[in-house]
């Protein structure tokens, strides 16, 4: 026999752990493979909200900064009116912009037109009104997009968007609403 039919025939003899090994190499390379695309979707996804908080942060730094949260007071028709319509005003418009962004942005966004506000009504309320727009922007859980924790929750496939803007509906009319009301009557008891 020669040299070449016997190799030939040590290979054919063993032929099983050739297929093993090639086996386990193609379901380590699915392995990596899907470790890899899973890694990268979740750090896409991070990042992703990260850069969704961190912009809201920066929209609202920088209105502060140029003072447009002024400019924007200075158009609302609200001088002299009552504490309660402000509230009322900012916290339907906080829970409605915070529907369609991040809830952090929306709060952002709000807090300086709603301290601004305050603070050109010669009122005293700027607590009750800073609180009044961070609760009514962490109401708003009509979408996914809202806040990571809604966008995790949906994610599961659990429930329908529908299902979700239907339930959304009803905490954030009852939960604005019993902002509107009692955020002043606690913070009052709490001597805040």
């Amino acid at each position: 026999m020669s040299l070449e039919a016997e190799a030939m025939n040590e290979i054919s003899k063993k032929w099983g752990w050739f297929l093993a090994i090639g086996i386990i190499l193609v379901i380590l390379g699915t392995i990596g493979i899907g470790a890899t695309f899973a890694l990268t979707l979740t750090t896409v996804t991070f990042f992703g909200f990260l850069i969704l908080i961190g912009g809201g942060i920066a929209l609202g730094s920088g209105m502060l900064a140029t003072g447009l949260d002024q400019v924007i007071v200075a158009w609302l028709p609200m001088k002299g009116e009552s504490i309660l319509l402000l509230t009322t005003v900012l916290v339907v418009t906080t829970m409605a912009f915070s529907t369609f962004m991040s809830n952090t942005a929306a709060a952002n966004l709000f807090l300086p037109i709603g301290i601004s506000s305050t603070l050109a009504m010669a009122g005293d309320n700027v607590t009750r009104i800073a609180i009044s727009i961070a609760l009514a922007a962490s109401l708003a859980m009509l979408l996914p997009i809202s806040t990571p924790p809604n966008a995790i929750a949906y994610s599961k496939g659990e429930f329908s968007k529908k299902e979700m803007a239907i339930l959304g509906s009803i905490i954030g009319i009852v939960g604005g609403i019993l902002i509107i009301l009692l955020c002043g009557v606690v913070l009052r008891i709490w001597e805040i």
